[in-house]
C-alpha cells in the first residue's frame, strides 16, 4: 500500500498550494502537465526528473515515469526524499534531446514520523550523481582505450606474422635459386667435358685417308710386299689400297683381309 497524490501542474504557474506528505512513507505522486492551461504532449519528451529539495536543503534527483498514453508523469519518490521532516520543494524538470523546460517550485511540507531508527540515506544528491556519471564516463573511456589498443595489438602481430611469413617465403625462393644456378654450373660443366671429350674423339679419330691404286700389270703372290710410294699413319685406317679398282681389305689378327701393314714407320709396306 502506497500514498498517492495526484497534482496538476502549469509551465506558466508559479504559485501552487501547499501539498502534505508523510514522513518515510511510501509515496507516489502523479503529475499532470500544462502549459497555459493546455496539455503538454509527452509523446517527444525523452525524460523527466523530479527535484526534491528537502528540509535540510539537500537536494534529491529521481527519474520519473513518462505515460504518453495518459499524458502524465509518475514516480514513486525514494526514502531518502522524506527521510526529514519539515518544509520541502518539488520541480519537475522535462527534457526533450538537449532542450530543458522545468516547472516552478512546489512547496511541500513533510509531517513527523514517530519511527526510530532511521535508515541511513541511500540517494544521490547532485554532487554524488554527478561523481558517479564521471566515474560511468571513466570506466567507458578505459575500456574503449583497452579495445583500441588490444585491437592495435592484433593488427601489429598480424603485420609481424605476414612480414615473417614474406622474409621465410624470399629466403626460401633465394636459396632454391642459389641451388639452381648450382645445378646449371654442374650440368655447364659435365655437358662441356662430354663435349670436349667427344671433340677430342672426334679429332683423335679424323684422318686424312690416302689412296693407292697397284698397277695391274703387278704379279702379286701370297706374302709378296711393296713399297708405298707415299707416308701415312700406321693402324689408324688412313690407307685405302685398291687392286683393279677393287679396295683391299686390311687383315688383322681376328679378321682375314687381303693384307697386313709390316712396318711402323713413314715408309710403311
Amino acid at each position: 500500500m502506497k500514498r498517492s497524490e495526484k497534482i496538476i501542474v502549469d509551465l506558466k504557474t508559479k504559485n501552487y498550494d501547499e501539498i502534505r506528505l508523510k514522513q518515510l512513507d511510501t509515496t507516489e505522486l502523479e503529475f499532470k502537465i500544462l502549459d497555459n492551461s493546455i496539455d503538454v504532449d509527452l509523446s517527444s519528451i525523452t525524460s523527466a526528473d523530479i527535484v526534491f529539495s528537502r528540509p535540510d536543503k539537500t537536494i534529491v534527483i529521481q527519474e520519473c515515469t513518462i505515460d504518453s498514453e495518459n499524458n502524465t508523469i509518475k514516480v514513486v519518490l525514494l526514502e531518502n526524499c522524506l527521510r526529514v521532516y519539515g518544509k520541502a520543494k518539488i520541480e519537475v524538470e522535462l527534457k526533450e534531446n538537449t532542450e530543458v523546460v522545468s516547472t516552478f517550485y512546489i512547496n511541500v511540507f513533510i509531517e513527523r514520523t514517530s519511527k526510530e531508527d532511521v535508515t541511513a540515506e541511500n540517494a544521490q544528491t547532485y554532487i554524488e550523481r554527478l561523481e558517479n556519471i564521471i566515474s560511468e564516463l571513466e570506466t567507458e573511456a578505459e575500456q574503449l582505450l583497452t579495445d583500441i589498443e588490444n585491437e592495435a595489438d592484433e593488427k601489429i602481430e598480424d603485420i609481424e606474422t605476414r612480414y615473417t611469413t614474406l622474409t621465410n617465403t624470399i629466403n626460401t625462393l633465394v636459396a632454391n635459386y642459389q641451388e639452381l644456378v648450382e645445378y646449371v654450373e654442374e650440368i655447364t660443366d659435365s655437358v662441356g667435358t662430354i663435349v670436349d671429350s667427344q671433340m677430342n674423339d672426334y679429332l683423335l679419330k679424323r684422318v686424312d685417308v690416302s689412296t693407292v691404286t697397284i698397277p695391274a700389270n703387278t704379279t702379286i703372290t701370297n706374302g709378296y710386299e711393296i713399297t708405298l710410294p707415299i707416308q701415312y699413319q700406321v693402324g689408324n685406317n688412313s690407307l685405302e689400297l685398291r687392286l683393279n679398282s677393287e679396295v683391299l681389305k686390311l687383315a688383322t689378327d681376328t679378321t682375314d683381309g687381303h693384307y697386313k701393314e709390316v712396318r711402323n714407320c713413314r715408309n710403311t709396306k
